[in-house]
């Protein structure tokens, strides 16, 4: 199961003060409450199956991630691809919509600071350069293998 956009029971949209549970849709789900770094109470879910505090429930039996054997997209993602996703998320904070790293580095954003734009340029390209890399090594050993 991959818990990105899956539906969740969340606790931060239930109001509850100084209750040991809530029933949600007929299940009763207990809950625990911790003090926060600055003061004030957290509240936290207690899964039904394994007893963790999560601040997240999944499917129709209300249980924590790790009991439902669920995983993040990125998680599953292999190697390559994790290098693409962060090459495309750079672009995007520096406002680029279309062209993956093939098109030309976006211009600086009007109130981003010129050290924050040329350090986040100078990573993007290093990202980039060692994502070509690789292609161009895959292309050399798919290349040995035809012949």
């Amino acid at each position: 199961m991959i818990c990105d956009g899956k539906a969740t029971r969340n606790i931060r949209r239930f109001w509850c003060k100084d209750i040991g549970a809530l029933i949600v849709d007929g299940v009763r789900i207990p809950i625990v409450r911790t003090c926060g770094p600055l003061g004030g109470m957290r509240n936290w879910w207690l899964c039904p199956q394994c007893g963790r505090r999560c601040e997240l429930l999944y499917g129709e039996t209300y249980i924590c991630r790790i009991c439902a054997k669920g995983r993040y997209r990125s998680e599953l993602a292999s190697p390559r691809e994790r290098k693409l996703l962060k090459a495309f998320k750079i672009r995007e904070r520096l406002g680029q919509t279309s062209g993956g790293i093939i098109a030309p580095f976006p211009a600086k954003p009007k109130y981003m600071h010129w050290n924050t734009y040329l350090r986040t340029r100078a990573e993007a390209e290093q990202n980039e350069l060692r994502i070509l890399q690789d292609e161009l090594a895959d292309l050399k050993r798919t290349s040995k293998v035809r012949r």
